[in-house]
């Protein structure tokens, strides 16, 4: 419950804050809420949505983990999910493994080059196509009520 008081008055703080009029900080926030909580790589987002990180610092909703990555809390994350998306969760969900797709196109299991980059993003990767698949279950669910009406 602490954590959905927290987080509450940090994303109002974050709506009215002067740098952040374009909602950019929330939307970097949601994409976040779907990668495994450690080390979110700064390369995985575009620069005009990493720009908004500093927002995120500023508010104590991310925590540098190394360089160009940050890690997040995972019940900010839980929250995120269950109270911030309003109606955007498969949108999100769908540039958020687009991203990722993007990035582990380059992998190639013989070229000992690309495996850094892509046991960077596995985690990730993991993670997102679980929550895909909550959102395939709810899809299918609702496909089989409406061939039952």
């Amino acid at each position: 419950f602490a954590e959905v008081i927290s987080l509450t008055f940090a994303t109002l703080s974050l709506e009215a804050d002067d740098d952040d009029k374009s909602g950019g900080a929330i939307e970097l926030l949601r994409k976040m809420a779907f990668l495994h909580p450690d080390k979110i790589p700064a390369d995985l987002f575009t620069a005009d949505e990493w720009v908004h990180v500093s927002a995120l610092r500023k508010h104590s909703l991310v925590v540098d983990s190394e360089l160009e990555e940050v890690s997040i809390n995972s019940h900010v994350q839980d929250v995120v999910r269950e109270q911030l998306m309003g109606g955007s969760r498969k949108a999100v969900l769908g540039g958020v493994l687009r991203a990722l797709g993007d990035k582990m196109a380059a992998f190639d299991p013989g070229n000992v080059a690309t495996h850094k980059d892509a046991r960077r993003f596995a985690r990730h990767v993991q993670v997102a196509a679980s929550h895909a698949d909550e959102v395939l279950e709810v899809l299918c669910q609702r496909a089989d009520e409406a061939l039952r009406v």
